[in-house]
């Protein structure tokens, strides 16, 4: 049945008409959820086939044309999350999809109204420490790229004017979702908080760090 379904999926000429449409992507949505489960191979078949209509040219990465028809979507930005969910258990999948739509475009993506939800499905999904950190230096480092040859270090003073512009451009939910990639994986979790301190204004002078807790609660 599996195959069936999958194929009859995969042979479609576009998979665009069904990108836009809240019900037909939700339907999309659901079968990539059910098949991540239950036939894991068909999962990562119909997510490349997904991923290659989005594309016009599916061996490079989105152009700004395609990422802004993208995220003018939010059927088709909730099925770029759906990928994201289920695609734990395939690295090379996961690294396919960060290169193809975020390498270069992380921060817009997190900015964006609907597209910051797929940045959140992105760290809350990977599990890789290394991947968080190279994840967490691209927000402070536009120029980075995802997967960069060699970590080149982090500043602080990037990052914090990031975080700040997160939280002013209403997505704070990338930031809370930073903060579960960091404790949950060890990674960089005194930097967050410095991060964050600052970004709210209470890092300095050091008696003001008392009031990061009732700031965040607000």
């Amino acid at each position: 049945m599996e195959d069936l379904i999958c194929d009859r999926f995969r042979q479609r000429v576009s998979f665009t008409d069904l990108f836009f449409s809240s019900t037909s992507s939700g339907v999309v949505q659901v079968l990539l959820t059910c098949l991540s489960k239950a036939a894991p191979k068909h999962f990562r078949k119909l997510s490349k086939a997904v991923l290659k209509n989005l594309l016009k040219n599916e061996d490079e990465a989105a152009t700004e044309e395609e990422l802004g028809e993208l995220l003018q979507s939010e059927a088709a930005v909730r099925l770029v999350e759906a990928i994201l969910i289920n695609s734990g258990d395939s690295p090379k999948l996961f690294k396919e999809i960060c290169q193809k739509l975020f390498d270069g475009r992380l921060l817009v993506w997190a900015r964006h109204p609907t597209g910051n939800f797929a940045v959140q499905r992105l760290l809350d999904s990977c599990a890789d420490k290394e991947k968080v950190i190279f994840l967490y230096q691209y927000i402070c480092e536009t120029t980075m790229t995802l997967f960069p040859v060699q970590f080149e270090g982090w500043y602080a003073e990037e990052l914090d004017e990031n975080v700040e512009d997160l939280l002013s451009a209403g997505s704070p939910g990338v930031v809370v979702s930073v903060a579960r990639a960091c404790r949950r994986l060890s990674a960089k979790q005194s930097h967050f908080l410095v991060a964050l301190m600052r970004a709210l204004h209470c890092y300095e002078p050091a008696e003001q760090q008392t009031k990061v807790a009732p700031l965040l609660l607000r």
